[in-house]
Parts: C-alpha cells; structure tokens; sequence
C-alpha cells in the first residue's frame, strides 16, 4: 500500500493497418471512439481534418515504464494528431531476427500511414528502426527513453531530435554511503537485456569514481535471480535493475525471496521495482511523454526538428520500503523517511 505523501521531486542534470498475428505489431486509433454515432459526417470530418502520428514503442503493452510514456504522450498530444502505434515486443523477444522483423513490421505501419511525426520510445527501436531505416528521412523523428546517450546512434539529426533518459545513480549512491559505512562492494542486479547492459555499465562507472567495485548480475530466469539475489547479501548494498526480461517473472515470488533474504541495503531507480528494494530515487516516464508530445506538437505546427535541442530528463521521487528496512534492521535518515512516498512489499 502507498501512503498519501507529497514525493519528494529533485533536479538533476488510421487508419487501420492489417498485419499478420504473426508480426508481433498491435495498430491501435486512438482519439476517436469507435461505436455508434462514430461513423457520422461531422466526426469523419473532424477526423480527416487532422494529421496523423507513428508512435513505435520498443516493447509491449503492459510493460509499466513505457506505458506511462505512452499516456503522457497521448495526454499531450491531445487531439492534435491521430495516433497509430506499433510495439516491437522486444522485452519478449529479444533475438536479432525478432528485432530485424519488429523494425520492418514498424516500417510497413509508417508507409502505410505516411505520418506527419514520427514518436519511438527506448533503445531497440532506435537502434532497429530509426538508424537503419529513417537517417536523413523527409518524416520528422522524435525519441523518448534512450539510455543515457545517443553517440551510438550518432543523433541528433536534422530529421531527428528527443529527450534522454539518465537515472539518479549518483545520489543512489551518495545516499547508500550515508546509510552503509565504508562500502566497497556493490552488486547490479537486472534483467540480462542490452539496456540493463548499458545502464551497468553507467553504475560501473559512478561506482570506479567512488573507489567501488560492482559486479554485474544479470540474468534471464526467476532460478538465477533467486541465487543472484541470495550472492548479493554478501557483498555491501545491492542496486535492483529492471526485471522485464526475465522470461518467468513472478511478482510474488519476487517479493517472498526478498522478504526472506534481504541483509544488506538494497536501492532501485524504479519505481515498479519498489516492493523488492528498500530505498529507490525513481524516474518519471510522463516526464519523457510530455516532452515527447510537446515537440511532437511544435514540429506539427511548422518547427523543424534541428531547431529542438536534445534533452534530459530532470526529475525524480524518494521512495521507502519500511517492510524491507525493517527487516535489514537500518536506521534511515528521519528526513529521508519524512518525505518519501512509502510502500509495503506486501
């Protein structure tokens, strides 16, 4: 359960489409009810009055982050654009020809559609759509959700512009050394999928600058992530990655192996990911959708995207598990425990 407290928020720098089932792409119009009435002459109008928008999801519906993305898109844009979204699934199905297949199923959806924007949110669909298929294109492309930097991908573009997505991992671990005495080891333990890759290699990065070693855990089934988590309590205080890409993920198995095993301090920037950590600073994916949305709108009303800089995201929520702290026997800082939101992994 979550207690009813202000988060604690802090800065840092249509058409329809038919595909196969097989293509792994759900087409979804949105803004406009389908049912009775919907088919008369004053709501074609309306409809065919307005432009339409491609957004490409790197995932699928139900994963947590990139579907509050995609409702902070869809609440900014409003009604200016109809929407026709495709999701690569690629939490699922990983695999190089699954992608490759995903990106060209993405693809089929834009030419069919021939939109006035472009949205696509996380790293595969960058990489597999965007790269290989849209450089230099006439569409404008906005992105929401990559990780940590664009060189790999060598954005911006004069076609292409977004927000990047960069965690709090920094004063992660400025608050994990108030709490933990002379650390030295560190454990990162995630889902085994090339964003938990790149985000590794962040904290692996943060923690060289603050003499910490950190060892990479990441793994692809409930078996490994029990022992993964079980080796963790050896070490200093644990950082919790995603678990999207573990193929079995069981929630409450989750929450039971972290009831019973947790020694040492574990931290998250996930929100989800709260009911097994004890202390998160979490990013918010509606900061990205409405920024997405918000660019979206400015090139739909002539602005080119060279012209929109390339952004970060800027705010984040303290989070408290009190069970789990508990249960590790720590004394938080009363004012950290003041202002976080709350919740029980139960």
């Amino acid at each position: 359960m979550v207690e009813n407290r202000t988060p604690e928020r802090r800065r840092e720098p249509r058409s329809g489409v038919r595909l196969p089932l097989s293509a792994l792409v759900i087409v979804l119009a949105s803004f406009t009810a389908i049912g009775p009435g919907a088919g008369t002459g004053t709501a074609h109008a309306a409809r065919a009055a307005l432009p339409s928008c491609v957004y490409v999801s790197s995932y699928h519906p139900g994963y947590t982050w990139s579907d509050r993305i995609e409702q902070a898109l869809r609440a900014t844009l409003g009604e200016r654009c109809h929407i026709v979204a495709s999701y690569m699934d690629s939490k699922r199905r990983s695999d190089l020809p699954d992608l490759q297949a995903a990106a060209e199923n993405a693809m089929q959806v834009i030419r069919a559609t021939q939109p006035a924007v472009i949205i696509v949110s996380d790293d595969n669909a960058a990489k597999h759509l965007v790269v290989p298929y849209l450089k230099d294109s006439r569409v404008p492309v906005v992105f929401a959700g990559l990780n940590w930097t664009v060189e790999e991908y060598g954005f911006p573009w004069p076609n292409v512009t977004g927000i990047v997505e960069v965690s709090p991992i920094r004063a992660m671990f400025d608050q994990a050394m108030r709490i933990v005495p002379h650390p030295r080891r560190v454990a990162y333990l995630a889902a085994n999928t090339p964003s938990e890759w790149k985000n590794f290699a962040r904290v692996k990065k943060e923690a060289q600058a603050l003499d910490l070693s950190v060892y990479a855990m990441l793994v692809d089934n409930m078996v490994q992530f029990e022992a993964s988590f079980v080796t963790a309590q050896g070490l200093d205080f644990l950082i919790l990655g995603g678990s999207a890409g573990i193929r079995d993920w069981d929630a409450d198995k989750a929450r039971l192996i972290t009831r019973r095993n947790s020694a040492v301090l574990s931290l998250t920037t996930r929100d989800w990911m709260m009911p097994y950590a004890m202390l998160g600073l979490t990013k918010l994916p509606e900061e990205q959708g409405e920024w997405a949305g918000a660019s979206a709108i400015a090139i739909l009303d002539g602005r080119s995207p060279a012209t929109i800089p390339l952004a970060t995201n800027r705010h984040w929520e303290s989070w408290v598990n009190t069970e789990l702290v508990e249960l590790g026997g720590f004394e938080l800082p009363k004012r950290l425990v003041r202002r976080a939101r709350q919740v029980a992994s139960r």
